[in-house]
């Protein structure tokens, strides 16, 4: 058993594959931004937003935001 917060190769593989805006829409939704303000964040639609927020939970293997920042958190050292 690994401890809490150490990634798997699997968690590894999934973060490396993650695309450099995916990686910052999901920090900006561990820190709790919602959609809109991700999208006036990063200049981008709240429907694009809400794309990479489905890919991302599809990637994540979790079905809502808390889900994506804890799994986030524990696979990235407390990162984001």
């Amino acid at each position: 058993m690994r401890p809490s917060g150490q990634s798997t190769p699997q968690a590894e593989s999934i973060l490396e594959s993650l695309t450099a805006r995916q990686t910052e829409v999901l920090v900006l939704l561990c820190r709790g931004y919602s959609n809109k303000q991700i999208g006036r964040e990063l200049v981008l639609s709240h429907y694009t937003v809400r794309n990479h927020v489905s890919q991302l939970f599809r990637m994540l293997g979790v079905t809502n935001r808390k889900l994506a920042a804890e799994r986030f958190r524990s696979w990235s050292g407390g990162k984001g």
